[in-house]
């Protein structure tokens, strides 16, 4: 019987770590950020002359799904308390 997993990969971890700093208004490292606008998960704002980095309605729902799989509470849970 194989054991489950549970967490989230390193692949996710990282991935779920920029899509944090975007949140937090932050750019995350060059190569993470890259990733993240290859997968449409972010956008960078060309007219902006901070080229401010925003999270896409894609990247929202990936934060969400890997909330869910690190087993934290997602927003709408907190709003609850």
């Amino acid at each position: 019987m194989m054991k489950k997993r549970t967490g989230l990969s390193k692949t996710q971890s990282k991935r779920y770590g920029s899509l944090v700093a975007v949140l937090c208004g932050r750019k995350p490292y060059y190569t993470f950020l890259e990733k993240l606008k290859e997968q449409e998960f972010v956008i960078i704002d060309q007219h902006s002359n901070s080229q401010e980095v925003i999270i896409t309605e894609k990247g929202q729902n990936e934060f969400e799904r890997l909330t869910r799989l690190a087993g934290l509470p997602s927003w709408s849970d907190i709003e609850k308390i």
